[in-house]
């Protein structure tokens, strides 16, 4: 993935891939115990504490595999690439089952935004790949049908002359 990136190997700090959908860190709902004494936040998506591991768990794997020992400081780029699964409505019938129909669209274009489901990959690798996601200065999503996977870079910013 580096070279489509076109990163130079020392700006790298980790590239993987983590297979199933990303579920978007939406709205976040406040609770307060009817005795008044306890209170707290929860997220409006059930799913996201189980997908937030999921992501935390393949980022700590993939740091143990890249050899960085502990956090990493500095100012970083994050280049996310989320699939979702092509709806069945976008393939031909019968013989051409298997084919895309011409007025199909290319990008998904409905919910759930990009930008959720990024901010769910950042909170997830918050203390797993860096310390703070405010780390993060530079940062690229995109969204593509295929296989329902997420493809994560992490990368030292590159520095810029200041101006």
């Amino acid at each position: 993935m580096t070279s489509q990136l076109g990163l130079d190997d020392q700006l790298l700090v980790v590239s993987f891939c983590v297979f199933g959908p990303v579920e978007p860190a939406g709205s976040k709902t406040a609770w307060r115990s009817r005795d008044g004494h306890r209170a707290g936040v929860r997220d409006a998506n059930p799913q996201v504490r189980l997908n937030r591991a999921d992501l935390a768990r393949c980022g700590a794997e993939a740091m143990t595999l890249a050899r960085r020992p502990g956090l990493v400081d500095g100012p970083l780029r994050l280049d996310i690439v989320i699939y979702r699964r092509r709806p069945k409505g976008h393939y031909g019938t019968g013989k051409n089952a298997a084919r895309i129909r011409p007025g199909a669209p290319p990008f998904p274009t409905t919910k759930p935004d990009v930008n959720k489901q990024g901010r769910q990959v950042e909170d997830a690798l918050t203390g797993v790949v860096w310390r703070d996601d405010a780390q993060i200065v530079e940062e690229h999503l995109q969204k593509r049908y295929g296989v329902e996977r997420v493809e994560i870079t992490v990368s030292h910013a590159a520095a810029e002359g200041d101006p």
